[in-house]
């Protein structure tokens, strides 16, 4: 199985958030918790959907895949790196841009 962690939209910025210890959310997908196993990711998803509860701003979460290069946590799809760093026609914004 494929590393997975959890993301969701978070409704008040439009800012993508990763499940984080505590059962808390970070925007940062190096704060994520990372499942290995397809039990440890339903429960993952499990904990972020009562996570996404008990903070109304944040919606919709999910499991992705990512890779792990490092100690850096990559999203397989290009989408979800997209979703992960900023824009791609502009490097000067987004999370990449904060380096």
């Amino acid at each position: 199985m494929t590393l997975q962690v959890v993301n969701a939209n978070r409704l008040v910025d439009g800012l993508v958030v990763y499940l984080s210890e505590a059962d808390d959310w970070s925007e940062k997908i190096e704060d994520a918790l990372v499942a290995a196993t397809e039990i440890e990711a339903e429960g993952l998803l499990a904990t972020a959907e009562r996570a996404a509860i008990g903070a109304p701003c944040v919606i919709q979460p999910y499991l992705i895949d990512i890779v792990v290069d490092g100690d850096v946590l990559k999203p397989l799809r290009y989408r979800e790196r997209l979703r992960a760093l900023g824009p791609s026609v502009r490097r000067d914004l987004g999370k990449q841009a904060e380096g």
